[in-house]
Protein backbone atom coordinates (compact mmCIF):
# COMPACT_ATOMS: atom_id res chain seq x y z
CA UNK A 1 0.00 0.00 0.00
CA UNK A 2 1.53 3.22 -0.96
CA UNK A 3 1.88 6.39 1.18
CA UNK A 4 0.45 9.85 0.46
CA UNK A 5 2.24 12.65 1.40
CA UNK A 6 -0.89 14.32 2.24
CA UNK A 7 -4.08 13.40 3.53
CA UNK A 8 -6.68 16.84 3.18
CA UNK A 9 -7.13 18.79 -0.17
CA UNK A 10 -4.10 20.80 -0.61
CA UNK A 11 -4.84 24.46 -1.03
CA UNK A 12 -1.78 25.98 -2.27
CA UNK A 13 -0.62 26.62 -6.17
CA UNK A 14 3.05 25.56 -6.78
CA UNK A 15 5.29 27.98 -8.09
CA UNK A 16 4.91 29.20 -11.97
CA UNK A 17 8.53 28.36 -12.21
CA UNK A 18 11.01 26.19 -12.22
CA UNK A 19 13.83 26.47 -10.09
CA UNK A 20 16.66 25.29 -12.60
CA UNK A 21 18.02 22.89 -10.00
CA UNK A 22 17.41 19.39 -11.54
CA UNK A 23 18.88 16.28 -9.63
CA UNK A 24 19.79 13.71 -12.75
CA UNK A 25 20.48 14.49 -16.33
CA UNK A 26 17.13 14.96 -18.35
CA UNK A 27 17.03 13.70 -21.96
CA UNK A 28 14.84 14.70 -24.62
CA UNK A 29 12.26 12.69 -25.20
CA UNK A 30 8.63 13.08 -26.76
CA UNK A 31 6.59 10.05 -25.49
CA UNK A 32 3.16 9.62 -24.94
CA UNK A 33 1.75 9.86 -21.43
CA UNK A 34 -1.55 10.20 -19.10
CA UNK A 35 -2.10 11.64 -16.15
CA UNK A 36 -4.79 10.92 -13.43
CA UNK A 37 -5.02 12.95 -9.57
CA UNK A 38 -5.19 10.45 -7.38
CA UNK A 39 -5.67 11.29 -3.50
CA UNK A 40 -7.85 10.14 -1.06
CA UNK A 41 -10.26 12.96 -0.93
CA UNK A 42 -10.63 12.54 -5.04
CA UNK A 43 -11.36 8.82 -4.77
CA UNK A 44 -13.43 9.05 -2.13
CA UNK A 45 -15.34 11.87 -3.69
CA UNK A 46 -15.54 10.00 -7.29
CA UNK A 47 -16.85 6.75 -6.24
CA UNK A 48 -17.75 4.42 -8.49
CA UNK A 49 -16.99 6.87 -11.60
CA UNK A 50 -14.23 6.34 -13.95
CA UNK A 51 -11.26 8.68 -12.90
CA UNK A 52 -10.88 11.60 -15.41
CA UNK A 53 -7.47 11.77 -17.34
CA UNK A 54 -5.61 14.19 -19.50
CA UNK A 55 -3.70 13.17 -22.48
CA UNK A 56 0.00 14.77 -23.09
CA UNK A 57 3.30 14.47 -24.06
CA UNK A 58 6.95 14.71 -22.38
CA UNK A 59 9.21 17.01 -23.29
CA UNK A 60 12.06 15.75 -21.25
CA UNK A 61 13.24 12.97 -18.00
CA UNK A 62 15.12 11.48 -16.05
CA UNK A 63 15.70 8.79 -13.29
CA UNK A 64 13.76 11.06 -10.62
CA UNK A 65 11.54 13.02 -12.87
CA UNK A 66 9.90 14.84 -15.95
CA UNK A 67 8.49 17.55 -17.66
CA UNK A 68 5.57 17.56 -19.72
CA UNK A 69 3.28 19.34 -21.86
CA UNK A 70 -0.61 19.37 -21.73
CA UNK A 71 -3.60 21.30 -23.10
CA UNK A 72 -4.96 22.01 -19.74
CA UNK A 73 -3.90 22.58 -16.15
CA UNK A 74 -6.86 20.62 -14.92
CA UNK A 75 -8.25 17.73 -14.77
CA UNK A 76 -11.95 17.18 -14.50
CA UNK A 77 -12.18 20.58 -12.77
CA UNK A 78 -9.47 19.80 -10.63
CA UNK A 79 -5.89 21.84 -10.93
CA UNK A 80 -2.88 19.77 -11.46
CA UNK A 81 -0.72 22.51 -10.12
CA UNK A 82 -1.52 21.73 -6.17
CA UNK A 83 1.09 21.91 -3.87
CA UNK A 84 0.87 18.14 -2.89
CA UNK A 85 -1.15 16.77 -4.99
CA UNK A 86 -0.17 13.31 -6.70
CA UNK A 87 -0.84 12.32 -10.32
CA UNK A 88 -1.23 8.56 -11.30
CA UNK A 89 1.08 9.03 -14.73
CA UNK A 90 1.44 5.89 -16.97
CA UNK A 91 4.38 6.80 -19.59
CA UNK A 92 4.19 5.15 -22.84
CA UNK A 93 7.98 3.57 -23.79
CA UNK A 94 9.13 2.49 -26.65
CA UNK A 95 9.38 -0.93 -24.78
CA UNK A 96 5.99 -0.79 -23.53
CA UNK A 97 4.10 1.49 -20.60
CA UNK A 98 5.14 1.99 -17.10
CA UNK A 99 3.13 3.87 -14.10
CA UNK A 100 4.19 6.17 -11.61
CA UNK A 101 2.62 8.34 -8.92
CA UNK A 102 4.44 11.99 -9.40
CA UNK A 103 3.80 15.48 -7.52
CA UNK A 104 4.08 18.33 -9.71
CA UNK A 105 6.98 21.23 -8.87
CA UNK A 106 6.61 23.70 -11.24
CA UNK A 107 3.21 24.67 -13.66
CA UNK A 108 3.91 27.56 -16.66
CA UNK A 109 1.40 28.29 -19.37
CA UNK A 110 3.24 28.73 -22.98
CA UNK A 111 2.38 30.17 -26.28
CA UNK A 112 4.43 29.12 -29.11
CA UNK A 113 5.15 29.94 -32.11
CA UNK A 114 2.49 28.12 -33.65
CA UNK A 115 -0.59 29.75 -31.54
CA UNK A 116 -0.96 26.17 -29.74
CA UNK A 117 -1.49 26.86 -25.88
CA UNK A 118 0.19 24.02 -23.54
CA UNK A 119 0.65 23.66 -20.22
CA UNK A 120 4.63 22.82 -19.04
CA UNK A 121 4.32 21.06 -15.62
CA UNK A 122 7.61 19.79 -13.85
CA UNK A 123 7.24 16.49 -12.17
CA UNK A 124 8.99 14.88 -9.34
CA UNK A 125 8.36 10.85 -9.46
CA UNK A 126 7.57 10.20 -5.82
CA UNK A 127 6.26 6.33 -6.34
CA UNK A 128 7.14 3.33 -8.93
CA UNK A 129 7.85 -0.42 -9.02
CA UNK A 130 11.31 -1.48 -9.05
CA UNK A 131 11.01 -3.23 -12.07
CA UNK A 132 9.65 -0.03 -13.75
CA UNK A 133 12.09 1.90 -12.55
CA UNK A 134 14.63 -0.04 -13.59
CA UNK A 135 13.31 0.08 -17.32
CA UNK A 136 13.13 4.26 -16.74
CA UNK A 137 16.32 4.06 -15.90
CA UNK A 138 17.83 2.15 -19.17
CA UNK A 139 15.84 4.20 -21.57
CA UNK A 140 16.70 7.33 -19.87
CA UNK A 141 20.37 6.35 -20.08
CA UNK A 142 19.93 4.51 -23.62
CA UNK A 143 18.72 8.14 -24.71
CA UNK A 144 21.81 10.57 -23.07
Amino acid sequence: MRALMQSSPPNQFIDTEGSGRRQAPRCDAELNISLRLSSPWYEAEKGARETPQIMGTTQNLSETGLAVSLPSNRIGGRYLNIVGSTLHLTLNLPTGPIEMYATPKWCKWLLDDKTTNSYHLGLRIIEMSDEEWVRLVRYVHACL
